[in-house]
Order: structure tokens, then sequence, then C-alpha cells
């Protein structure tokens, strides 16, 4: 049974066989080459950190102690999407910072959201709810994940890559019919900065990523 075969079937078939628009390594470049603005005012001001990238880099070094030994974890739910590992371990920063806001049973925003990836009971079927990082979780919102960024792709293919990230972490956290404009991408999310931010914590962990490979 290939990877993908067995990803389906513990998903319930729900795994995208499009061809990808982009491998992996293509995002990770949009990604590096990305300007993100980084975390706004209201988000800078309950962490405690300066708004924008300086910021958001604060923040994803506060939560990487809880996630640099799950690295090969989230690699095992990226790779079969095409996704840049750090976009996964971003999203995790941002939903649960790395599971420190989860509940002692991995639930968070009042019950109705599970796991370090925050998938939300209301709009999709939970799965590997042993755990809050099991990697039925882990695939299961790289799945959300990928299937957001596909969304955007579809819906603005003239958008630069590195804003159709950005537009995809938008979807992940308010839908994809939420993206509809450059100008008013974070309009909407959460403290109307949760693409740019997301983004930029990103930005952080595929740094620490690219320097563990290279050690």
């Amino acid at each position: 049974m290939s990877l993908i075969t067995a990803i389906r079937r513990l998903l319930g078939g729900k795994v995208s066989s499009a061809v990808p628009y982009r491998v992996a390594n293509n995002w990770i470049a949009a990604l590096e080459g990305a300007s993100p603005a980084g975390c706004g005012p209201e988000t800078a001001w309950a962490e405690r950190v300066p708004a924008g990238r300086a910021g958001s880099f604060n923040i994803a070094l506060r939560d990487w102690p809880r996630l640099q030994d799950l690295v090969p974890a989230f690699e095992r739910a990226a790779v079969p999407y095409g996704l840049p590992t750090s976009l996964l371990l971003a999203v995790a920063s941002r939903e649960s910072h790395a599971g420190a806001a989860l509940d002692a049973n991995g639930w968070g925003d009042g019950g109705h959201a599970f796991g370090i990836l925050q998938v939300d009971r209301r709009s999709h079927r939970i799965a590997g709810a042993a755990s809050p990082t099991s990697d039925a979780h882990l695939l299961l919102g790289a799945g959300i994940l990928r299937e957001a960024l596909d969304d955007v792709c579809k819906d603005h293919p003239d958008w630069p890559p590195e804003y159709q990230l950005e537009g995809a972490l938008v979807a992940y956290n308010s839908g994809a019919n939420n993206v509809q404009t450059l100008a008013g991408l974070n309009h909407g999310t959460t403290h109307n900065d949760y693409g740019a931010d997301t983004l930029a914590r990103a930005q952080w962990y595929q740094a620490r990523i690219t320097a563990r490979e290279s050690a």
C-alpha cells in the first residue's frame, strides 16, 4: 500500500489526487522570498512583543522548544501534500502555541477545536483524538491546509506564490471565501493578521530547519 493510499484510507478518502501547483521546494522558495507584515497590533499586545515580523519571530522562538522534537512528525504530514514543514509548524504556533494553549485532553477554542493544529469539529471530522500531536491529526490539518492552498491558487492564479501561501493561511483560519483581494487579505481573520503573522513565523521555522539540515 502506498503512503498516499494509506492516508486516503485514514482520512476517509479525502486526499486530493490533483497534481500540486508547485512541489514543496518551490513553495519553500516562495516562503523564503516573502515579505509578510508579521503580527499586527492586537496580536503584538496579547503576546507582549513588538508588532511586525520581529514580533512574529519572537513568538516563533518562544514556541520552538515545544516543536523542535516534533519536526519529523510534521514532516511526515507535510510531505504527502507538497507543503513546507515550516508552514505546518507555524500554524501550530499560531493556533495553539504548539500545544501550550490546549486543555489536558488536547482541546481548545472553548472545546470546539482539537489538537495542536486546532481542527474545528464543527467543520471537520476529528481524527487522531488520542493525542493532539498524533500523525492522524497532523495529516488531517495538512490536508485542510493543502485544500486551502489549492482553492487560493485556483481562484487567484495570477497572484505571486508568496501571496498564495499567505492566502492559504487566511483560508485555514477563516475560509477560502474570505480570500478576495491582496489589499484586504487578512481582513476578517483573527486579529486581522492571521496570514501575515503565521507566514512570518513559518519563515523563522524554515530558517531553523535549513540550519539543522546543513549542520
